[in-house]
């Protein structure tokens, strides 16, 4: 069965927030700042700050489903970076459903690949419409950061509040999924909290195995890295991606890293808020091979490589 992409729709929020705001915010040193601001890349990251979680959501899922017909979205998926707890009484993936008039969809949550997830849920919604004969899946990524914690990962990056939905689809002129891959290091699993010896080891196989994953993904769709027209990222850490660049022999210039000091890294919805950038600007032709990448914090690592069609946004 073919996987499509059909559709993107992303939400940005009007606010953010700067470096100086930042500081203050979460107490980080002037020291600690300067490493964000002049090695990683970051001047601001997206706030959405008085939005409710749903709403979010919501936003970006409506312009996925623009001119869709809602009948015909079978899954309803929130691809969540954190697993959290919502309020008592409180459960954002049926709010969301009843939000966008999909009460007929089954919904649910996946987790626990951390920042990889949104893809990850992209290739799940594939398999569950491989049994199907006809239908679509909406895959729904964005968090709110309510605790400070959830603002930064020391050291790595900055963490902006927007969303993201793809439109999921087993056929017709959207945006052709060929390929995945995805590798997970569980001896990293304690993100934020590893012990510094293990996050001397992590530092040192990162770029090798984030392009290992990536060059898999682009071996799986027959395709060499010269084949690949863009790299759609995550939004972390410019410094980060010579390494990576290097290990997979793909230019510097090819990897868009636009949205970094603009947005911050948007938890999982990086890739997909960056894919549907980059068609806006006019770098994505039909034909084209990309790939969308992303590594969550515990060491998860993930890839699909897209070849981008007609219809799309």
């Amino acid at each position: 069965m073919t996987v499509t992409i059909d559709r993107v729709g992303s939400f940005i929020p009007e606010a953010s927030l700067g470096m100086e705001e930042l500081r203050d915010l979460l107490g980080l040193p002037e020291t600690q700042l300067s490493t964000y601001r002049r090695f990683l890349g970051y001047e601001r990251v997206a706030s959405a700050d008085g939005i409710p979680l749903p709403d979010l959501l919501a936003s970006a899922a409506r312009r996925a489903l623009d001119g869709a017909d809602p009948a015909g979205v079978r899954y309803l998926i929130y691809a969540q970076t954190i697993p959290q707890a919502p309020p008592p009484g409180v459960n954002t993936v049926d709010r969301l459903r009843a939000t966008l008039g999909l009460d007929h969809a089954v919904a649910f949550s996946v987790s626990h690949q951390n920042c990889a997830t949104g893809l990850y849920a992209v290739q799940l919604a594939g398999h569950l419409l491989s049994a199907e004969q006809d239908g679509r899946a909406l895959v729904v990524m964005g968090e709110r950061a309510f605790c400070p914690e959830m603002r930064f990962i020391p050291n790595v990056a900055l963490l902006g509040e927007a969303s993201a939905a793809v439109l999921v689809g087993s056929g017709g002129s959207g945006d052709r999924v060929l390929s995945g891959a995805f590798r997970l290091h569980g001896k990293f699993y304690a993100g934020r909290h590893i012990e510094k010896e293990n996050m001397r080891e992590l530092i040192g196989l990162y770029a090798r195995t984030f392009a290992d994953v990536i060059g898999e993904a682009v071996h799986r769709a027959g395709l060499k890295p010269s084949d690949i027209a863009l790299v759609l990222p995550h939004n972390v850490s410019r410094l980060s991606w010579l390494g990576v660049s290097g290990a997979l022999d793909i230019p510097l210039s090819k990897i868009f890293l636009d949205n970094v000091p603009k947005f911050g890294h948007l938890f999982c919805a990086d890739p997909f808020v960056n894919l549907d950038a980059a068609r806006r600007a006019g770098l994505l032709r039909p034909g084209d091979a990309v790939v969308l990448a992303c590594v969550g914090i515990g060491a998860a690592f993930g890839a699909l490589v897209v070849r981008i069609g007609t219809g799309g946004d």
